[in-house]
């Protein structure tokens, strides 16, 4: 497979970033010795790993970026996230994901979600999705977000899968549970 592994680190995963960096690393370790990837961030900024340069499977690379490289911001910028993995994946051969993970709606896209699914699936792009509801304090008052509606739809149209967790704790087994499952397809 080559997989994309874009991760929201907008002001609103603040207290989750440890446990979704840890994840990553897990679902990364599970990566077989044929798979390559790239890793990013998303926030109001996009920012895909490495860039420049091909895919990698150089998995203690790719977990190295994931722990010393990735930036920070507000707001979430999910659907230009996705089309920039498109992006990168224009042209490659085999099974092409793109593995995203958010907690909140997209605030700030230029790229519209009907777009981005229509690419995804003329490319036969796969995109598993993880959300995550969370809680997290604004300055003034506690919030409570929750994923993207369109991502579930999104995920089950191109083919790929979506896991919505209650719980940050559960991040490390479902980032393997859809490592399992790519390579079991």
């Amino acid at each position: 497979i080559t997989v994309t592994v874009m991760l929201d680190t907008s002001g609103s995963m603040t207290l989750t970033l440890d446990l979704l960096k840890a994840a990553a690393e897990q679902f990364l370790m599970r990566l077989l010795p044929d798979d390559r990837a790239k890793v990013g961030a998303f926030n109001d900024k996009i920012q895909l790993l490495p860039d420049p340069g091909p895919f990698i499977g150089d998995r203690d690379e790719l977990i190295s970026i994931v722990r010393n490289d990735l930036q920070y911001g507000n707001p979430t910028r999910l659907w230009d996230a996705i089309d920039t993995c498109l992006d990168a994946l224009e042209g490659v051969e085999g099974r092409k994901v793109v593995l995203v993970f958010t907690d909140g709606d997209d605030t700030y896209s230029k790229a519209g979600r009907g777009d981005v699914l229509k690419r995804a699936q003329r490319n036969d792009v796969m995109i598993y999705a993880i959300g995550l509801q969370s809680v997290y304090f604004n300055g003034q008052y506690r919030v409570r977000t929750k994923p993207d509606r369109g991502l579930k739809g999104m995920a089950e149209e191109t083919g790929g899968g979506y896991f919505e967790l209650t719980r940050a704790a559960d991040l490390s087994t479902t980032f393997t549970r859809v490592a399992e499952e790519l390579h079991s397809q």
